[in-house]
């Protein structure tokens, strides 16, 4: 992929506004480099050692190299706690940094969906969740359960957090448990084929056995059971 010239310039203007994924919040850690003239020379440091492997030299620029309207897929250049350079790729939300998980709850039976992953190219159960919108996380769990699964909420509240992939993305999920007095069927638009109702004995069996292995759902599980709410 060949790069525009300005492509420092919008790497930077990215994350000037988006301080939240581009944030160096520890002077040991791994930096992200913020300033031109570094970024420019680190990548020419990393450009000789691609060269030397074969690899193409723009694979060492920083970039916004993949943008739609719910994503950035960016390139950071970045200085490690031994002072040496690399890359790192980087994926920053554009509804922000918070994501949410619902574990929803029905006559004391846990709510399940079976929903097509893309990613994983297969079927999964699972509980709802959803990725960041320019709401409050409360509401974007309510707005997630009526959906997915067109549910009438008596009460909500948060149980804790999870960072599900916190090698590529800012990204927390805020995980909710709901009581609900009513479902209504999953939401095809969605992915979403079917609804079950299981115990909260019959869910840990299923974590147990790996035919859950969402990690959503098993973070869900293991802090309601935390709480004593299972």
């Amino acid at each position: 992929m060949t790069h525009s010239p300005d492509r420092i310039d919008r790497y930077l203007a990215l994350a000037k506004s988006r301080p939240d994924a581009f944030a160096n919040t520890d002077p040991d850690g791994i930096i992200i480099l913020d300033d031109r003239d570094a970024i420019l020379s680190a990548e020419r440091t990393i450009k000789e050692r691609y060269r030397a492997k074969g690899h193409p030299e723009d694979w060492a620029e920083c970039a916004i190299y993949y943008e739609d309207p719910w994503m950035y897929l960016v390139r950071d250049v970045v200085r490690f706690p031994d002072d040496s350079t690399g890359t790192y790729h980087h994926i920053v939300l554009k509804g922000g940094p918070d994501g949410v998980v619902v574990l929803p709850l029905l006559d004391g039976k846990a709510v399940l969906i079976r929903h097509f992953r893309n990613g994983a190219r297969s079927w999964s159960w699972e509980i709802p969740r959803g990725g960041p919108r320019a709401v409050d996380p409360i509401e974007n769990a309510k707005d997630e359960l009526v959906e997915e699964i067109g549910a009438e909420i008596t009460d909500i509240r948060r149980l804790g957090q999870l960072r599900n992939n916190n090698g590529m993305i800012t990204e927390v999920m805020h995980i909710y448990v709901a009581t609900l007095s009513a479902i209504g069927h999953g939401n095809l638009g969605e992915g979403i084929g079917r609804i079950e109702l299981v115990t909260p004995d019959r869910l840990g069996a299923m974590i147990r056995d790996g035919e859950i292995d969402d990690s959503h759902t098993v973070h869900a599980y293991t802090l309601a059971r935390l709480n004593g709410i299972f």
